[in-house]
């Protein structure tokens, strides 16, 4: 499938090092930390090396009921490996089977729906949607404990690197000024973005400035700033392709997960 070498002492100054291949024919993702990665696809998947993690993509397509009809989910009503059983949003109800999982990105309104085809279909939940008020929340906590849940407010692989960096170094930026500056598109519903919140509430900041623009798949810069140097980490989305790897990925998962409440940091965390 390929081989991954490691991009050296850059990385490794920040406690690790993730580098990922997708190939998006064979539905792999690997992802490596250090050393030459070697992949052989026989009747299962061996790794050479050392590994972070692995997962492949069931040969049998993923049979989804999608909440919500927008961008992301239109992309993955057109996946190959993926069935879909149905559509349930604010202006359709359609299902034509039990689904092996459900895919919200909606609206926090369309909470009560995905909950009610969750238990009824005793199948995980994965949410996307952002916005929930803490009643809301409260609600996907109690599910959890009858189904799997996974929520995350960004499913890019890039975000999630970032937040594990952060993670990883929130002591030593104590003594940095912090600012988020997060960019979208006009339609997007909330304003400030989940992603941005997730970081404000990771560096214990309200300096979030968000701008609203025709056209952008989603970008966030994080500067962190004292009197000696101001760094920067930023996420820039090309398309709508990269939350979509990350669902897949994080679908594949869910579906070997017992009852529970996850965050799509346990599937960075569960293999280091």
């Amino acid at each position: 499938v390929g081989i991954t070498k490691s991009c050296g002492t850059a990385a490794a100054s920040c406690g690790y090092m993730l580098q990922s291949l997708y190939n998006m024919n064979s539905n792999l993702l690997a992802v490596s930390a250090g050393g030459i990665m070697e992949v052989e696809v026989k009747d299962e998947i061996i790794l050479k090396g050392e590994t972070i993690f692995i997962d492949s993509y069931e040969e049998e397509r993923m049979k989804v009921l999608l909440v919500g009809f927008g961008k992301i989910n239109q992309i993955i009503s057109n996946k190959d490996s993926v069935d879909v059983m149905g559509v349930i949003d604010t202006k359709k109800k359609t299902i034509k089977g039990r689904p092996d999982i459900i895919i919200d990105f909606s609206h926090p309104n369309m909470l009560d729906e995905a909950i009610f085809y969750a238990k009824n279909n005793n199948c995980p939940l994965l949410i996307g949607t952002t916005g929930y008020s803490e009643e809301k929340m409260a609600q996907i906590k109690e599910l959890s404990e009858f189904v799997p849940v996974l929520i995350s407010s960004n499913f890019s692989l890039g975000i999630n690197m970032i937040t594990n960096f952060l993670n990883d170094n929130i002591l030593v930026m104590d003594n940095y000024d912090k600012k988020i500056i997060e960019k979208h598109q006009f339609d997007k519903l909330d304003k400030v973005s989940g992603t941005a919140t997730m970081f404000s509430n990771l560096l214990n900041t309200k300096n979030i400035e968000s701008r609203r623009v025709s056209k952008t798949a989603g970008e966030h810069h994080i500067i962190l700033e004292d009197e000696n140097e101001i760094i920067r980490l930023s996420h820039i989305t090309k398309n709508r392709e990269a939350f979509v790897r990350g669902v897949m990925i994080a679908s594949n998962w869910l579906l070997k997960k017992k009852k529970g409440l996850y965050k799509f940091k346990d599937i960075f965390n569960e293999k280091l």
